[in-house]
């Protein structure tokens, strides 16, 4: 057992030496000439870049360690790689494959590395996007930080495809504004849509100046706004169809009001209105269903699913306007009922209900107050009415 614990320990200090400590990039000084700012597809690309230990010990570190080279550039390419032995020789290595590995041995020396000499070219690769930093370089030392070089490739022809694409969207957006404005109120989207304009005219002279990166970091912040922009007139569109529904709604909800004070008063004067009475509770009861969908709309609405809220608001909106016709038809047919002294009443009471005098209600007289009523009913219905969609308004925004 002793004999089995003493060659762990051995074996442990044969493999650290090996190892060696973890370098980063901190430790070395890293310089690189031939680099532009950009490259366009099928571009030459010719790189000098030296690589020199921070201090003596990282020196010494640096020794003994394989070493691998990445050349990423296409072909034809080349990768010439020189090591300067401290107090010593040089070692060098030439190759046009793309990776180039040098053994431990080639870099044992006591004194350590000097410096690391490369110099990589080769062709820029194409790329799919308008601009993508490519590692044209990676160089790697075993139990360190990798060294990577990197260059900008630049595909204009996608970048000026992605300029036209975004002008064909803001084109399709301004439509879709100008059509919902025909429906509700749409300056604060004007505005932000003329503001995205204006950017996209930035990137095309960004782009007409070759600034290619600016126009990259730019053009997906156009991108962010068009699409926040989408979200928001769907948005108010959706508001739009829950806000003309719940306005339908008790639009319907007084003319049933209505209907109902006609149904008693002819009740009082002894008309024959059973049909009348059936129909409105069939009436009453489509309105609650509505309300229902109306209810549900406004759930998808609060949860952002707005394409479902425009593609059922024309739905409910139909319906609606199909009911309110229904009672406004009955409310028409009620008052052809009514007796003549009613009638003329009613008509009166229509504009003096709010300086009527108190009266006590008797069946006997209705046909003389008849029109009183009506005109009472109605403006108490249309105070509740008001009052019901003042706070259902105030509840409705406090979910914005």
């Amino acid at each position: 057992m002793r004999i089995l614990i003493v060659s762990f320990f051995v074996l442990i200090l044969l493999i650290t030496p090996a190892f060696g400590k973890y370098l980063t990039s901190n430790d070395f000084s890293i310089n690189v000439k031939g680099l532009k700012d950009y490259y366009t597809q099928n571009d030459e690309v010719s790189l000098s870049i030296t690589i020199l230990p921070k201090n003596e010990d990282i020196a010494k570190d640096m020794a003994n360690r394989p070493y691998t080279f990445y050349n990423n550039l296409n072909a034809p390419r080349k990768l010439t790689v020189k090591i300067h032995f401290r107090e010593g020789a040089v070692y060098s290595r030439s190759t046009t494959d793309k990776i180039l590995i040098i053994d431990r041995e080639c870099t044992n020396w006591d004194k350590g590395i000097d410096s690391v000499e490369i110099n990589v070219s080769g062709v820029a690769p194409s790329i799919e996007s308008g601009v993508e930093d490519f590692t044209a370089f990676e160089f790697e030392i075993e139990n360190a930080e990798p060294i990577k070089v990197n260059i900008t490739i630049v595909n204009p022809s996608k970048i000026e495809s992605e300029i036209s694409n975004l002008k064909s969207i803001v084109s399709e957006i301004e439509n879709e504004i100008n059509e919902l404005a025909k429906k509700t109120e749409i300056s604060d989207l004007m505005d932000r849509l003329d503001k995205i304009k204006q950017d996209i005219n930035n990137l095309e002279v960004f782009y007409r100046n070759k600034h290619y990166e600016e126009v990259c970091k730019n053009i997906e912040t156009v991108k962010e706004e068009t699409n926040t922009l989408k979200l928001d007139i769907k948005k108010v569109h959706a508001r739009y169809y829950i806000d003309t529904a719940e306005d339908l709604l008790d639009r319907i909800d007084i003319n049933i009001t209505k209907a109902e004070s006609l149904v008693n008063i002819l009740k009082a004067e002894g008309k024959d209105i059973l049909n009348y009475t059936l129909a409105l509770t069939d009436l009453k009861a489509e309105e609650n269903r509505i309300r229902d969908k109306l209810r549900d709309l406004k759930n998808l609405y609060d949860d952002g699913n707005y394409d479902d809220v425009i593609d059922r608001g024309d739905n409910i909106l139909d319906d609606e306007k199909t009911l309110l016709e229904k009672v406004t038809s009955i409310i028409n047919d009620l008052r052809g009922l009514l007796n003549p002294t009613t009638t003329t009443t009613a008509q009166t009471t229509q504009t003096t209900v709010l300086s009527l005098p108190k009266i006590n209600m008797d069946w006997k007289i209705v046909g003389f107050y008849g029109g009183i009523t009506v005109g009472a009913v109605v403006v108490v219905a249309l105070a509740v009415i008001g009052i019901r969609r003042y706070l259902k308004r105030r509840r409705w925004d406090e979910l914005k």
